[in-house]
């Protein structure tokens, strides 16, 4: 079985996303990172999730741990 969540808040301005669709842990870290930025989409897959803010795609494990950050282009 394979679960799979999609959550995209993304008109035609970035809005954020509502508040409890992002784990805690990797909210925490996306406002230490990036303070400045507000999550817009995230997609939850086997092993981990996958949060846009803008100028950035960021990867986490399903546990919330930071795995990478790639350039959005």
């Amino acid at each position: 079985i394979r679960k799979f969540l999609s959550f995209n808040a993304r008109k035609k301005r970035f809005s954020a996303l509502p508040s409890g669709i992002i784990p805690d842990v990797i909210a925490a870290d996306i406002a230490k990172r990036y303070p400045s930025q507000q999550p817009y989409k995230i997609e939850k897959e086997m092993g981990g999730y996958e949060i846009d803010i803008p100028g950035y795609d960021l990867y986490y494990s399903s546990a919330g741990k930071f795995i990478r950050a790639e350039i959005d282009r």
